[in-house]
């Protein structure tokens, strides 16, 4: 049976990476983008598209193979919680507030209270 060894999550400024060591000795790489919104934290995750270095020459995974990288994809809930306790995510969501146009964001121009 094929076991995650380490996992490790690195956050960066609307950028993200999970790698994953597994007991066969295969790693597995995933990359993910996010960004804030007026919904709050966006994540832009495919876990299919994984990376698997040391698998280059499989053509086809066995049911255990992909039983394993099946457990290496992360919930979208997931990652945004570990984006929400980062430190890029005070300084993406301070930017964001500084970006907006509260009036356009209200259907209004500063005309109107005048």
């Amino acid at each position: 049976m094929i076991t995650i060894q380490n996992e490790s999550l690195e956050i960066g400024y609307e950028v993200g990476l999970i790698e994953t060591s597994l007991s066969n000795g295969w790693i597995v790489k995933q990359c993910f983008n996010w960004f804030i919104d007026y919904d709050g934290v966006q994540v832009e995750y495919a876990p299919d598209a994984m990376e698997v270095i040391g698998a280059e020459e499989i053509e086809e995974y066995s049911a255990e193979e992909r039983a394993a990288l099946d457990k290496c994809e992360w919930h979208t809930y997931d990652l945004k919680t570990e984006i929400y306790s980062s430190k890029y995510y005070r300084q993406a969501k301070k930017e964001f507030k500084e970006s907006l146009d509260l009036y356009a964001y209200y259907g209004v121009s500063e005309k109107d209270f005048y």
